[in-house]
């Protein structure tokens, strides 16, 4: 088994590594790292990368900069990618709310009352909305949400 100190500095390094100012520093070991942009040596305590973020941004103010950009860029892509989730939740329960559920295997559309055996499975409900009622729920579910 392992010592327990040495599966804490692994883990620092880990942590370490993930930081994004690895990708402009070479580690020489556990407490210096080297710029690889202009090669100057700094030491770094208990595996925090402060100093050599701070040196980033003294030096090479640029690639802050375009970090940031990055970072923005990222945040904006996951915040449409979030508000995408959502949308399709929402088209979901109301595609869910066509349906009054008896149990977990029937199920009565409110629009034409008939009852489906969905065994579990919403694809047949789908497969029901999208070629029987031709998806008329949704379209007066979106209608009545606005």
């Amino acid at each position: 088994m392992a010592h327990p100190d040495r599966l804490v500095f692994l883990n620092v390094l880990f942590i370490i590594e993930k930081s994004v100012v690895w990708k402009h520093f070479e580690k020489l070991d556990k407490t210096e790292a080297r710029c690889k942009l202009c090669r100057r040596s700094l030491t770094f305590h208990n595996g925090s990368t402060g100093v050599l973020f701070r040196h980033l941004r003294n030096a090479h103010s640029e690639v802050v900069e375009d970090l940031e950009a990055r970072a923005k860029k990222t945040s904006q892509v996951e915040s449409q990618e979030e508000e995408a989730r959502k949308e399709k939740e929402k088209q979901e329960t109301m595609f869910l709310n066509q349906f009054k559920f008896a149990d977990h295997e029937r199920a009565e559309c409110t629009l034409c009352h008939q009852i489906i055996v969905y065994q579990g499975s919403t694809a047949v409900l789908r497969d029901h909305s999208d070629n029987h009622c031709s998806g008329k729920a949704l379209a007066d579910n979106l209608n009545s949400s606005k």
